[in-house]
């Protein structure tokens, strides 16, 4: 563990241009450069601790959520070499289910999003959702032969896999999509009855 310690501190701390040592028994840490005067020692521990944290997350991730966010070619690997979807969710909340149907099925829709946030306040506009992608549906439907389930995991503006289904306009991807698992929000079912018309 410590050694796993050593190299996350040095690779958090080399990404800012600055060297770094972690001596465990010490518990001291050095930096090989001054800091600037609106550096603090606690500036420098804080982002350390936050990379260490987010390395600890990444580690423990599971290897098919790993993969879905990671797109397409990923995707289609991981389903090559035998692998097979869970619905372990990432230190965000969100499984497989949600990157696949993000990034890999085709759609094209104004609907309102989040374009600037600070703390708990956001800006709200319309925004255009645009994916287009020939070998979307075909890697959807191999991760619904490997496995992919859907837990209905929400992303910070309270869409799930279910709101890129629905956009897709695609009759045959919505009904396996509702096989795996998968729910529609009020939100969602409003714009399927908007398309089926």
């Amino acid at each position: 563990m410590t050694s796993d310690l050593q190299l996350a501190f040095t690779q958090a701390i080399i990404r800012s241009g600055q060297g770094c040592e972690y001596l465990c028994a010490a518990a001291d840490f050095h930096t090989q450069r001054e800091r600037t005067s609106s550096e603090t020692v606690f500036d420098l521990l804080y982002s350390a601790v936050n990379d260490i944290r987010q390395w600890i997350n990444e580690r423990g991730l599971d290897a098919g959520t790993k993969a879905a966010r990671e797109g397409q070619e990923s995707i289609a690997s991981f389903i090559a070499l035998g692998g097979s979807f869970t619905s372990m969710r990432d230190s965000f909340g969100l499984d497989a289910g949600y990157y696949i149907a993000r990034l890999c099925l085709n759609y094209d829709f104004i609907a309102l999003g989040d374009v600037a946030r600070v703390g708990n306040i956001s800006q709200v506009e319309p925004v255009r959702y645009y994916n287009h992608s020939p070998l979307g549906h075909a890697l959807f439907k191999a991760a619904l032969g490997a496995g992919l389930h859907f837990s209905n995991a929400k992303d910070t503006e309270g869409r799930s896999a279910g709101f890129y289904v629905a956009r897709c306009k695609d009759p045959e991807i919505i009904a396996l999509y509702r096989q795996a698992g998968g729910m529609f929000s009020p939100y969602d079912r409003d714009a399927l009855a908007a398309a089926a018309h």
